[in-house]
C-alpha cells in the first residue's frame, strides 16, 4: 500500500510524491521537467473524479475536446465520464502539479505501474503506454479508465481478451516490484 511521503520515480526526471493515500482520495504531487507530462492520451474515468492543481509552472491539458492552459493556483476538475488529457509541462522550468483522484479505489496501482514501466524503459516510442499494458490494467483493477469514442462495454470486453494475450508477454495489472501488490 502507498504511504504519505512515498516517492515514485518515473523516467526522464519525472517523479511523484504521495501526499494522501486513503480510501476517500489518492493524491500525488508530480514534478515534470520541461516538455514532459501525460503519456496516456485521451481517456476517461467511469467511477472517479480527477483533479489537478498547478503548484508551479504552466500546463496545457485537454478537457472534453478543448485544449486549455493553466498556471499556478489553477485547479482543473474532471468529472467521471469526461474525456481528458492530463496536463503536460509547456514551461521552461520544472512543473509541480497535484493530481487527486476521488474515491481512491486502487488508483495508486495505476500511478505505481505507469511510473514503474517508464522507469524500467518499457514504454513505447515517445513514452506511450503499450496497449497490452493498458488492457492488463483495465481488466485487473477497480479504477476503470477507457478511451473516449468507443462504447465502454466493447472496450471492457476487449480488455478481458487482450489481458490474456498480454499475460504471456509479461503484462500485468499489478507488479510486485512497483506496488508491492500480488500480480
Amino acid at each position: 500500500m502507498p504511504h504519505v511521503g512515498q516517492v515514485i520515480e518515473g523516467s526522464e526526471g519525472v517523479r511523484a510524491t504521495v501526499t494522501r493515500a486513503d480510501r476517500d482520495a489518492y493524491e500525488v504531487e508530480f514534478v515534470y521537467p520541461p516538455g514532459s507530462g501525460n503519456r496516456v492520451g485521451a481517456h476517461l474515468h467511469t467511477r472517479q473524479t480527477e483533479s489537478f492543481e498547478v503548484v508551479d509552472g504552466r500546463v496545457r491539458y485537454v478537457l472534453d475536446g478543448v485544449e486549455k492552459e493553466a498556471g499556478p493556483g489553477d485547479r482543473i476538475v474532471v468529472a467521471p465520464g469526461v474525456a481528458h488529457v492530463n496536463p503536460w509541462n509547456v514551461g521552461t522550468d520544472d512543473l509541480r502539479v497535484r493530481q487527486r483522484v476521488e474515491p481512491a479505489l486502487d488508483f495508486h496501482v495505476v500511478i505505481e505501474t505507469l511510473l514503474g514501466l517508464a522507469h524500467d524503459g518499457k514504454l513505447g516510442p515517445g513514452g506511450k503506454v503499450p496497449f497490452l499494458a493498458l488492457a492488463a490494467m483495465g481488466d485487473g483493477i477497480e479504477s476503470k479508465t477507457y478511451r473516449p469514442g468507443a462504447p465502454i462495454g466493447v472496450q471492457a470486453a476487449l480488455f478481458k481478451l487482450f489481458r490474456w494475450v498480454g499475460w504471456p508477454l509479461g503484462y500485468r495489472a499489478r507488479y510486485p516490484r512497483y506496488s508491492g501488490a500480488g500480480s
